[in-house]
């Protein structure tokens, strides 16, 4: 495989779904609002507190089409490179209003410490550095934008952003849905063909959030690091897979169909589990003093996954 790391710019489809409370304007099919400023009827739908950590990193996002819904989006959730399986919890978001609906967060990079004590999140640096990003709501999808930029005084490895589009995770136990209708039995993509997420997750799994599948990127990151000091994390050969995760849901106006998509993610990932549709958002090696866009669209499709591969087809 060719190694080819160019600094990226990403485009995440990415989908959700509900309605718990009006819109901000009338004709908005779809609404956006930080776990921070979650009203009443979202956390009765949560059905439990938000976590400390999804005070920061989490959007709520609900779909005129799928009443009673609440997806989580997080940007992001953590970062992590091929050559070692320890994740680092990102922190620090602060989000504040951007346009007509939008949100967006512009803070100094932090990682959580570890170990944190579960009730609270104590921050650090790293290293200087800068993370922004934009989430803003149109007809029929939500544009992300995260823009990282190194002040390290030194080159940055190949990393992944973990972006994590979450339909349960709800109620005391943490092991409820928050998608009426959704189904378990998610989908990723290989040679633009939609094929069963279970069976790449069972066999494949090489990282928590069940990291279980690699793009192109994503081999070309094993291979930066493969070849230059043979540290990179053990990954099963597989054929590379495209940037896109969905999943269906049955409603009683009919079938729905959310997707996480990307050109330039690295690892598709997601547990159904919990369920989870992610996607992790490949870039570097990045200099010092350069900045990284990552641009992802989040698609809400009426219909099944031939309908999103259209809305795919037709953004590119």
């Amino acid at each position: 495989m060719s190694v080819n790391i160019g600094i990226s710019l990403v485009t995440v489809g990415l989908v959700t779904t509900c309605v718990l409370c009006s819109p901000a304007h009338s004709d908005d099919a779809i609404s956006l609002t930080p776990m921070a400023r979650a009203t009443a009827e979202q956390l009765d739908v949560l059905g439990r507190q938000p976590t400390p950590h999804e005070v920061e990193w989490s959007v709520l996002v609900q779909w005129e089409k799928v009443p009673n819904g609440l997806f989580q989006l997080s940007v992001p959730e953590f970062v992590i490179s091929l050559k070692r399986r320890q994740l680092d919890y990102v922190c620090g978001q602060r989000w504040i209003t951007d346009g007509d609906g939008g949100w967006k967060t512009e803070v100094p990079y932090q990682l959580v410490r570890r170990p944190s004590p579960k009730d609270r999140i104590v921050p650090y640096a790293p290293y200087p550095a800068k993370l922004s990003a934009w989430v803003k709501p149109a007809s029929d999808h939500v544009d992300v934008h995260l823009r990282f930029s190194n002040r390290s005084g030194k080159q940055l490895d190949p990393q992944v952003f973990w972006i994590c589009l979450l339909s349960g995770y709800g109620g005391p136990e943490f092991d409820q849905l928050t998608v009426p209708g959704f189904s378990r039995d998610t989908y990723f993509s290989r040679d633009d063909r939609f094929l069963p997420w279970r069976p790449q997750e069972d066999d494949y799994v090489f990282m928590a959030a069940k990291g279980s599948a690699l793009t192109q990127l994503g081999w070309d990151h094993h291979e930066f690091y493969q070849q230059r000091d043979g540290t990179a994390m053990a990954v099963k050969e597989h054929a590379a897979a495209d940037g896109v995760r969905a999943a269906i849901i049955e409603t009683p106006g009919g079938r729905c169909v959310v997707g996480l998509t990307s050109d330039s993610a690295a690892i598709l990932g997601g547990k159904i589990m919990n369920p989870c549709t992610d996607l992790g958002l490949g870039f570097g090696p990045l200099a010092h003093g350069d900045a990284v866009d990552l641009r992802a669209t989040a698609w809400f499709v009426e219909g099944g996954l031939s309908e999103l591969r259209k809305k795919i087809e037709t953004a590119d």
